[in-house]
């Protein structure tokens, strides 16, 4: 009986592209944390009157994040589609799919800096 063949070198690169995505994840938290934070704090300090480059520096930060992650996962989908091409279809090993944690991590993203807008706003 033959066994299937294993392209262990397939394995090691989908699994390095998936820590790579997990590193534009964090990227993207680290980024936008700061960004939530600078727009929240200032608020609480004072809530009437946000300096317009703190209101600046908060939004561009967090906008930047979701830059981070929009080329994160482009990047991810990129690198699979290439090892398709090679070797055909590449198994998930029974994890997750990084689409699911993309789009948690956009939908978290975008509730948090509608909560910070909308207190600024109103």
């Amino acid at each position: 009986m033959v066994s299937p063949e294993v392209h262990w070198q397939f394995i090691r690169t989908e699994l390095a592209n998936e820590r790579t995505f997990l590193a534009w994840v964090r990227t993207t938290l680290s980024m936008f944390s700061i960004g939530f934070a600078m727009l929240k704090v200032e608020q609480i300090n004072k809530p009437d009157d946000l300096p317009w480059y703190d209101l600046l520096v908060g939004l561009l930060f967090c906008s930047t994040a979701f830059l981070c992650a929009v080329v994160g996962v482009q990047r991810y989908f990129a690198v699979k589609d290439g090892l398709s091409a090679t070797i055909g279809i590449v198994k998930d090993f029974d994890r997750i799919d990084i689409r699911y944690i993309a789009v948690i991590l956009i939908a978290i993203m975008v509730a948090a800096l509608a909560r910070v807008l909308a207190c600024i706003i109103l």
